[in-house]
């Protein structure tokens, strides 16, 4: 019965968070029902964020996101953040308040690296469209890579030093919140990127 209560709550805090497109991934996992009893809660409950059954691994997964935390039983909810913390058995009961200040607090701990007061580099525009520049001038040898809000790196580009205007295309990524990691041999700068 929880699952149906929490279905409109979970629905609207991944509507809120970009529907999967933008600053929040959310998957469904059942650890007993099959691909047509998933399919038809979702229809019912107007569930329509990725859900994965007994047919679809979730068995395997929930172990996997599970592993060394106290499980107490379902539903259960966790956020992972980009920077892969992980808040465990939380907003239960489901409560969008409760749900947006994890994620929140996941952006704040993702771009908590970021030195914004750096001379040397300029990134623009943000948000981006199309083509995302980076003017950089360092004396040394430099890696740009850009990762989505779940940690998996899209994009690595290595290049010499020197002062530079670098541009790469974003027209291929999904709507929503990246970041773009600049590593030199000295220092490593974090920057929040949207992507519209």
């Amino acid at each position: 019965m929880a699952c149906q209560v929490n279905a409109p709550i979970l629905e609207e805090v991944y509507t809120n968070w970009g529907e999967g497109n933008a600053s929040l991934a959310m998957l469904g996992l059942s650890p007993i029902d099959n691909n047509l009893v998933v399919n038809q809660f979702k229809n019912e409950f107007g569930v329509t964020n990725p859900c994965a059954s007994i047919e679809g691994n979730s068995e395997q997964a929930i172990e996997i996101i599970s592993d060394g935390h106290n499980l107490v039983g379902y539903p259960t909810y966790c956020v992972v953040c980009p920077d892969r913390k992980l808040h465990f058995n939380v907003c239960f009961p489901a409560d969008t308040g409760c749900f947006n200040n994890y994620i929140t607090s996941c952006m704040a701990s993702s771009t908590a690296e970021i030195s914004s007061d750096d001379k040397n580099l300029k990134i623009f525009p943000n948000p981006v469209l199309d083509v995302l520049n980076i003017k950089l001038n360092y004396s040394q040898n430099f890696t740009i890579e850009l990762y989505n809000v779940l940690g998996h790196k899209v994009k690595s580009y290595h290049q010499a030093y020197g002062e530079e205007l670098f541009s790469f295309s974003v027209a291929d990524l999904r709507h929503g919140i990246y970041f773009l990691k600049i590593e030199t041999e000295s220092q490593s700068i974090t920057k929040k990127i949207s992507v519209k």
